[in-house]
């Protein structure tokens, strides 16, 4: 039975696939409002860090920073820790700050 994360998971890979980056910010945040509906027991610790990590970088590429700073501040404090949410963190924070030099250095130490 498909939930509804799997089906989030799935149009957010359709976007990425087909580079339609507006579209993966719209998604990520659809699916981070059908989490929050569907309760803690929706998805695990690592689907949760990765949705918000791919929410921060949609929003770098959309060109929305505001919102990639939204997004991290609405992240739960135990996904902030996963690898993941740090890089994408650190590249938006840096972007931000108009610190270009530290946002390619993430880019350069990301594994």
């Amino acid at each position: 039975r498909e939930t509804l994360m799997s089906r989030g998971v799935a149009a957010i890979q359709r976007c990425v696939q087909a580079g339609s980056w507006d579209g993966l910010l719209g998604e990520t945040e659809m699916a981070e409002l059908t989490a929050a509906e569907s309760g803690p027991a929706s998805s695990t610790g690592d689907a949760t860090a990765l949705l918000y990590a791919t929410q921060m970088l949609a929003c770098i590429l959309a060109d929305e920073l505001p919102r990639g700073k939204f997004a991290f501040k609405r992240c739960p404090e135990l996904s902030r820790s996963h690898p993941q949410v740090d890089a994408a963190h650190k590249l938006l924070a840096a972007l931000w700050k108009d610190k270009f030099d530290d946002f390619w250095e993430v880019m350069r130490t990301c594994e």
